[in-house]
C-alpha cells in the first residue's frame, strides 16, 4: 500500500501534464481545421472566442510576420506578479511552459504565477488559402498539483488503517477457514490408516490446501488400488504354491508305484521266486518301467522350467512346414497299427515360439494315436485361422472334458500306464498354449465316433 502511495504520489505530476499535453493538440487541430481557409475573418475570431469561453483555453493567432493579430489584448492573470525562471520544460511537438507576457510570443520558458500557477502552450503551424503561414498557440492554465499531493499524504494513514483493519478481517477469515480444513484433512488421513476404501474427498478449491487434499486422496487411492493388487497376486501366488504342492504329491506317487513295482520284479528276480526265474522276460518289464519312469521325470523337468525359463521372442514362420517335419517320426507307428492317416495341410504362417508350437503339434500327434484303436482314423486339418487332428475314440464325458488338462489325470478307460501314458501330454499342451497366447478346445466330434483338438491363431 504504502509502495503504491508512493509511485502515485511521484508520478501523479508527470501524468497529469502529459494528459493535458495531449488534450491540447487534439483541441488545437480541431480549431486550425475550422479557420484555416480564412484565419483572420471575423468569423475566424468568433470561433476562437467560443472555444477560448467553453473549453477554458486561451488562443493567441500570430500572422505571418509574427504579429498577434488575436486576441488584441492579452491577460493571464489580474495582478498577477510573473517572475521568470531559469526552467525550461521542452515537451514534444513544441509544447512548452511559459513565463511572462513578453516570452509568450516565444513560447520558449516556463513560468509560475505568484510561484503556484502554471501555465502549459502549445504551437499548431498551417498555412490560409493564399498560402501564408500562421501560428496558433493554445495556452492552458495547469491546476496546482501540490494540492492533490498533500491530500494524499492526509489521507494516507486513514487508507492505511483501513486497509490494515481489512487485511487483518480477511487474514482472520482465511486462516479460520483453512485450518478447519486442514482439520478436515487430519480427521480424514486418520480415517485412512484403517479404511481399505477409497474416501471421498469434501475439500474443493483451487488453493493450496484443496490441491494438498487432493493429493492425499490420490495416494490413498493409489495405496488402496496397489493393496487390492497385491492381495489378489498373493492369492494367485498361494494357488501356485497350493497346485506346486499337489503337483509334487502326484510326481511322488507317479513315480513311486512303477518303483515299488521294479524292485519286487528285481527282487524276485534276486531270488529266483516262481515266474522271476525269466530273467530274460522281466528285464524286459524292467526295461520298459524304466524308460517310463524316464519320460515321466524328462515331462516333470520340463513343466518345472515353464515358470522359470524366460518368454523367448515370438517369430512368424510356416506353420505347415512345421507338421511335415513331425509326421516322419511317426511313420513307423501309423504303419504298425495300421491308422488311416488323412492330411489336409494349407501354407499358412502364424507368430509364436516354434520350439514351443512343435512341442504342442508332436504331443498332439501322439495322444491321438496313443487312443486310437488298431486301423482307425486320423485327420490332420490346417486351414486359415485354425489346426485341427481328429481320432476315432471313445468320446470322452463332460467330466472328464473338465480334468482332461490337469496333470497326471488319465480317463477311465485309460488307468493304465500302457494306454494312459504319463498323463502330462496335454497339461504341457494347455500351458504352452496359454503362454503363447493361442486359443484352442478339446470337444468330441458331431458324428459322435472320436476327439477333436482345436487350436485357433
Amino acid at each position: 500500500m504504502t509502495i503504491a502511495f508512493s509511485i502515485l504520489y511521484l508520478l501523479m505530476p508527470n501524468y497529469y501534464q502529459m494528459k493535458k499535453e495531449r488534450e491540447l493538440k487534439v483541441a488545437i487541430k480541431l480549431v486550425v481545421t475550422k479557420i484555416e481557409e480564412q484565419p483572420t475573418s471575423s468569423d475566424s475570431f468568433q470561433i476562437l472566442s467560443q472555444e477560448s469561453f467553453y473549453s477554458g483555453l486561451t488562443f493567441i493567432l500570430k500572422d505571418p510576420n509574427g504579429k498577434i493579430i488575436y486576441p488584441n489584448t492579452l491577460q493571464l492573470s489580474d495582478a498577477a506578479n510573473i517572475q521568470q525562471t531559469n526552467e525550461v520544460q521542452q515537451v514534444e511537438g513544441a509544447a512548452i511552459l511559459f513565463s511572462d507576457l513578453e516570452e509568450i510570443a516565444t513560447y520558449s520558458q516556463t513560468a509560475k504565477v505568484n510561484n503556484d500557477l502554471q501555465y502549459l502552450t502549445y504551437n499548431e503551424a498551417f498555412k490560409d488559402n493564399q498560402q501564408r503561414k500562421y501560428v496558433l498557440t493554445v495556452i492552458y492554465p495547469l491546476q496546482p498539483i501540490n494540492e492533490a499531493q498533500e491530500v494524499l499524504l492526509d489521507i494516507y494513514p486513514l487508507v492505511l488503517l483501513i486497509c490494515f483493519v481489512i487485511g487483518a478481517f480477511g487474514a482472520y477469515l482465511y486462516s479460520y477457514f483453512s485450518t478447519k480444513r486442514i482439520t478436515k484433512i487430519s480427521e480424514t488421513t486418520r480415517q485412512m490408516t484403517f479404511s481399505n476404501e477409497i474416501l471421498d474427498n469434501d475439500i474443493k478449491g483451487v488453493d493450496e490446501i484443496s490441491e494438498l487434499s487432493k493429493d492425499i486422496h490420490y495416494l490413498h487411492a493409489s495405496l488402496v488400488t496397489t493393496n487390492e493388487q497385491l492381495n489378489q497376486d498373493l492369492l494367485i501366488i498361494s494357488k501356485l504354491e497350493n497346485s506346486k504342492t499337489e503337483f509334487m504329491q502326484m510326481a511322488s506317487h507317479e513315480l513311486k508305484t512303477p518303483l515299488t513295482a521294479l524292485s519286487g520284479i528285481v527282487e524276485g528276480m534276486v531270488h529266483k521266486v516262481g515266474p522271476y526265474q525269466d530273467r530274460d522276460k522281466y528285464l524286459e518289464v524292467c526295461q520298459m518301467l524304466l524308460k517310463e519312469q524316464a519320460d515321466l521325470i524328462n515331462d516333470i523337468l520340463y513343466i518345472s522350467k515353464l515358470d522359470k525359463i524366460e518368454e523367448q521372442k515370438k517369430t512368424t514362420f510356416q506353420l505347415n512346414e512345421l507338421i511335415e517335419a513331425e509326421l516322419p517320426k511317426f511313420e513307423s507307428f501309423v504303419i504298425k497299427q495300421d491308422y488311416h492317416l488323412e492330411i489336409a495341410i494349407e501354407p499358412i504362417k502364424i507368430k509364436a515360439n516354434p520350439a514351443e508350437v512343435q512341442r504342442v503339434i508332436s504331443d498332439l500327434i501322439s495322444n491321438a494315436m496313443k487312443y486310437t484303436k488298431a486301423g482307425g482314423r486320423i485327420s490332420l486339418t490346417v486351414t486359415k485361422g485354425e489346426f485341427q487332428i481328429k481320432n476315432e475314440c471313445e468320446p470322452l464325458k463332460k467330466q472328464e472334458l473338465d480334468q482332461i488338462f490337469e496333470a497326471f489325470y488319465r480317463p477311465d478307460f485309460a488307468r493304465n500306464r500302457k494306454d494312459g501314458g504319463t498323463g502330462l501330454g496335454l497339461f504341457i499342451v494347455s500351458q504352452l498354449l496359454k503362454k503363447n497366447q493361442l486359443g484352442y478346445e478339446f470337444v468330441p466330434m458331431e458324428n459322435g465316433q472320436g476327439m477333436v483338438f482345436k487350436l485357433f491363431f
